[in-house]
């Protein structure tokens, strides 16, 4: 941004610089459980929110620390960023948590920007994951719209990987529908939820961003699992403008080398990240430390923020871990932010 920002940039523009750059900033939000800090300027929340006019503004004012429990920094960041500037890139894995923020704040643009895109990204592959934000949010005309989706494509949805993984209560309401339009017989509903485990894709991060450089370090994560599974791909950032990044991939065992394989990552329009099959499947035992690496040289590339710590897939648990500092250089990539956006793991 120039020196003259004031004189040229958008309203949009200045505001979000006023933010990323903590410029007279005057409260604190803590979110989440673990209280993340996220700052911000009351007048600009104020300006955008009836309750945080009311809570800024009322009879018995907050001060300059508020903390608001129940949804994480990254769905505090997309919706404060999305009140100083209008916009958001919505994902179908998390707008639902936007929409729940955005109504308990009475944000009404950004709550009819999500019900929009939900409306647009109801499909085969996201049915599911949708189905299930919704029943965390009690969003029911959206719930019900799902459930309508899956017994209009039943057949389509049962094969994809996220059915095989719905909660219990989706997969009762599910069988309720079909019993309801009689589309398909209950049993072989029961049945195509006893279809043996699918691969699950662990994603490292809640954001990504442009802007990470390489000049041949290597850098990489550690991480475990609960029980035994194998490792069949990692997903790896591209280019963020034209051109490749290559070098070699590399897994660890301990300390032991258990696979190599080179690597060429090109720039593809829209896309951040690219899944990279491994050319043989890694056998991960459980509650032993592994390691992911990657030693590139190229443009730079897209890079993730704002870990999502621990996660679980059925009963399988997967945490990723801070590496010695003698497994790799120092490029900054950390367990909280950095590059190796996931992995696909067979169970």
């Amino acid at each position: 941004m120039s020196d003259n920002w004031q004189h040229e940039e958008s309203f949009p523009v200045t505001n979000e610089h006023m933010l990323d750059n903590d410029v007279l900033s005057d409260v604190t939000i803590l979110a989440g459980e673990d209280k993340q800090e996220v700052r911000c300027h009351r007048f600009m929340l104020a300006s955008r929110s009836p309750v945080f006019y009311k809570m800024f503004c009322g009879s018995l004012p907050e001060a300059g620390v508020v903390e608001i429990p129940d949804f994480d920094a990254a769905v505090l960041k997309m919706m404060v960023r999305f009140m100083y500037t209008g916009e958001i890139e919505l994902m179908p894995d998390s707008v639902t948590a936007v929409m729940y923020a955005a109504n308990k704040y009475d944000i009404l643009p950004l709550s009819k920007r999500c019900k929009t895109f939900l409306k647009k990204n109801i499909d085969v592959e996201t049915v599911c994951i949708i189905l299930e934000q919704a029943l965390k949010i009690e969003e029911n005309d959206l719930i019900q719209q799902c459930l309508s989706f899956i017994s209009e494509n039943t057949v389509r949805v049962f094969q994809t990987d996220d059915f095989l993984r719905i909660s219990p209560e989706a997969r009762r309401l599910v069988l309720e529908k079909e019993r309801q339009t009689q589309q398909l017989p209950p049993e072989e509903v029961y049945a195509s939820c006893k279809i043996a485990p699918k691969p699950f894709f662990v994603e490292r991060f809640a954001e990504v961003k442009p802007g990470w450089t390489h000049s041949n370090s290597l850098e990489g994560i550690g991480f475990k699992t609960s029980k035994e599974v194998s490792l069949s791909s990692v997903a790896l950032y591209l280019p963020y403008k034209p051109g490749s990044l290559t070098g070699p991939l590399e897994i660890l065992e301990e300390q032991t080398f258990v696979l190599t394989q080179n690597v060429t990552l090109s720039y593809k329009k829209n896309e951040k990240y690219e899944h990279i099959p491994l050319g043989n499947n890694v056998k991960i035992r459980p509650q032993v430390t592994y390691t992911v690496r990657q030693r590139l040289e190229g443009q730079p590339s897209f890079y993730g923020e704002n870990d999502k710590g621990k996660q679980s897939f059925d009963d399988v648990e997967i945490e990723f871990v801070k590496l010695s500092p003698d497994q790799f250089d120092n490029n900054g990539t950390t367990v909280e932010s950095g590059q190796i956006h996931g992995l696909t793991f067979e169970g």
